[in-house]
């Protein structure tokens, strides 16, 4: 009424999150617990602070703030099953070229087990939830695809094989088969990582701009559509790393405790 009184056109759509309770009390003046968080950008990154505002909350029931709640989700899933898994695969000694393991890899996603198990049909899974407000839905769909490229780059151990093709000693046709491993491997750690962050620009746009970037994906190849599509042999010969000359890249550095 107010603001048709104004002139101003009434919204179709009304928005309103559930309650937060800080520590599993409800938020007051009176108790100086409130919470707000535009000072939390004082200690934390934006993307750290959205993140775990979509993440953690929700529309329907209430939802729990705590300083904990915040650093365990920070820690465990942006820095260390996101970041840590861009930074472990970029680094020289698993990636040595400029460019995706195109050339060597298999990329049918039909014969790749990774591909079955967490990327068809992710996009549209996630893009459902978002577009539904479901963002804890959506984002627990992308973290399950990086949990399971974690676990591949653990058990398949790509140093290994890097070490073996350059210490050398192996026949022709061993050296093949371990580089074709390895850069099929690597390859689907690398698609992961791509769509994975092309789903979570809506909520960590800086961190990843800058995965995309250090995959080396044009600013014209990170939408919804192209999430939907895999990347192909030419595509990934095509793509250029962006990474540090010494180290590793670092999207959420580690907090002093």
């Amino acid at each position: 009424a107010f603001l048709l009184a104004a002139g101003i056109e009434a919204p179709n759509h009304v928005i309103a999150h559930a309650h937060w309770t800080v520590e599993g009390t409800k938020m007051s003046k009176s108790l100086g617990n409130v919470i707000c968080p535009f000072d939390l950008l004082d200690e934390y990154e934006l993307d750290a602070v959205r993140y775990f505002l979509l993440r953690h909350g929700g529309l329907t029931d209430d939802n729990d703030y705590s300083p904990a709640a915040l650093e365990t989700r920070r820690k465990d899933e942006l820095a260390n099953t996101y970041g840590n898994l861009l930074g472990r695969s970029l680094v020289k000694s698993i990636t040595p070229e400029d460019s995706w393991p195109g050339a060597a890899a298999n990329t049918d996603p039909a014969e790749s087990p990774l591909a079955q198990k967490v990327l068809v049909g992710l996009a549209d899974k996630v893009n459902g939830h978002f577009e539904n407000l479901e963002f804890a839905r959506g984002t627990d769909a992308i973290m399950v695809a990086l949990y399971e490229a974690n676990r591949m780059f653990t058990n398949t151990e790509p140093w290994v094989a890097r070490k073996k093709l350059k210490q050398g000693g192996l026949s022709p046709g061993e050296e093949q088969v371990v580089l074709e491993e390895v850069s099929t491997n690597m390859f689907w750690i690398l698609e992961t990582l791509r769509v994975s962050s092309i789903l979570l620009q809506p909520l960590i746009p800086d961190a990843a701009g800058r995965a995309l970037d250090a995959l080396g994906i044009p600013p014209g190849e990170r939408t919804f559509a192209a999430a939907r599509a895999f990347t192909t042999s030419e595509q990934a010969a095509a793509r250029t790393f962006l990474r540090p000359k010494k180290g590793a890249i670092v999207l959420f550095p580690r907090r002093d405790d």
